[in-house]
């Protein structure tokens, strides 16, 4: 995690385990995002899929920052085809977008042509690609 650091990276916190919010206590919600946050080193959280009960969102602690998404482009699901994913991208990509992609080992060729899709469209649209700001 350090390399990823010294080359210009940041890491943000998904949570120690990939842990359901919905199906889990807010307690273990919070003491998996603590653990996560102890090795990324960051208040920004990214709920696993998006799920986050109503009550964990109001017990949360005040300097967590919950970040979803606006485009999650699917890189990880074979059923979707680069054609079904390049119409995602074109239909949700906008200035100020959040996107999420994965790293899976098994997908990472969608990974990479989605990533250029993306930057290529970004481009293309004059797209500025900025950063979160940590605080």
């Amino acid at each position: 995690m350090e390399q990823i650091r010294e080359e210009g990276h940041r890491v943000e916190n998904h949570g120690y385990q990939h842990l359901d919010g919905w199906k889990i206590s807010k307690k273990t919600f919070w003491e998996n995002e603590r653990s996560g946050r102890k090795i990324a080193g960051s208040n920004l959280f990214r709920p696993p899929y998006g799920h986050i009960s109503l009550s964990a969102y109001r017990s949360r602690p005040k300097d967590v920052r919950i970040v979803l998404w606006d485009l999650m482009t699917h890189d990880f699901d074979a059923r979707m085809d680069r054609k079904m994913r390049d119409q995602l991208i074109n239909k949700k990509l906008r200035p100020g977008a959040i996107i999420v992609m994965h790293d899976h080992p098994d997908r990472i060729e969608a990974t990479l042509e989605d990533l250029n899709t993306i930057a290529q469209w970004s481009s293309a649209r004059s797209i500025p690609v900025r950063e979160i700001p940590l605080k």
